[in-house]
């Protein structure tokens, strides 16, 4: 299994700075996400837009296709996808959710279709892992005028939904004062 860290999004509330790269405790968020994939994955790259900032960090990256550019988080799932091939499982973590520990990624593993989290708080679809099969599937909806929300893509694909009983796993981090806060409750 490879894991990829979610990081294409434009970071507007950031000011357009690469929200992946915002420091926690000393360290880029994707530094985060990428520690915890790291142990149960046999490689970790980076989705993000090509001389965003984040191929400097020591990470391969990786860019979703020119064509699904403005197709949102659905684009770089399926860059990863690719990137893997159709025979290995994908773990998929957003760089704005530096807490998310490998045991959440061991659990959705074992769902051979597939599986996604939720927290207390709802659907969390990006904190995911997918078979490599589902990869012709997505590209026929990204090849669409309209892409519908990637929960109701994987309901479609079978993907299972996983819960969990806690939500600080799943903290996300959309804010300069979110992470201001994160930072302030370690």
């Amino acid at each position: 299994m490879i894991g990829v860290i979610l990081a294409g999004g434009q970071s507007s509330r950031f000011g357009g700075a690469p929200k992946g790269l915002q420091l926690l405790r000393g360290m880029p968020l994707v530094g985060h996400v990428h520690a915890s994939l790291s142990l149960v994955c046999r490689d970790v790259l980076i989705e993000c837009q090509l001389g965003s900032g984040y191929d400097g960090w020591g990470v391969g990256c990786i860019a979703g296709r020119a064509e699904h550019a403005g197709k949102g988080p659905l684009a770089g799932i399926l860059a990863g996808l690719e990137h893997a091939g159709e025979g290995e499982a994908v773990a998929f973590v957003p760089c704005d959710m530096p807490l998310v520990p490998p045991v959440v990624i061991e659990r959705l593993a074992r769902e051979a279709a597939g599986a996604h989290a939720v927290s207390p708080a709802g659907p969390e679809p990006l904190v995911c892992v997918l078979p490599g099969h589902v990869v012709a599937a997505i590209a026929a909806i990204l090849s669409g005028d309209s892409v519908p929300p990637v929960r109701d893509v994987f309901a479609d694909l079978g993907v299972v939904p996983a819960p969990f009983a806690e939500a600080w796993p799943f903290q996300n981090i959309n804010t300069p004062d979110d992470l201001a806060r994160l930072e302030a409750s370690f």
